[in-house]
């Protein structure tokens, strides 16, 4: 690692080189989780007006799908348990032969 470090402090040419495809590298990852957020903003801006056109109230909407979330996730804990036993039960079966 080192004589990477001396080669590039050495080589400004090749420590530019190496700082503009970093730079590109994270430039479009950013763009596409940027891309992902403008998404799940826009999501959110038309359900508001969804809800709203509908004479709801998007507060309160919000609040119950939070406690929905809230209990499915709660939920979900049994479920993977159910499942692991199911994955378990699965593998102790003997296998029929014919």
């Amino acid at each position: 690692m080192t004589t990477i470090i001396n080669y590039l402090t050495a080589h400004p040419v090749a420590l530019g080189i190496a700082v503009i495809i970093s730079l590109l590298i994270v430039l479009s990852f950013a763009r596409r989780i940027l891309r992902f957020a403008l998404v799940l903003v826009a999501l959110g801006i038309l359900y508001v007006a969804w809800v709203s056109w509908h004479g709801g109230d998007p507060a309160e909407k919000a609040q119950k799908a939070s406690r929905t979330v809230k209990q499915a996730v709660h939920k979900g804990e049994g479920v993977m348990k159910v499942v692991d036993w199911l994955f378990k039960r699965d593998e102790e079966r003997p296998r029929k032969e014919e």
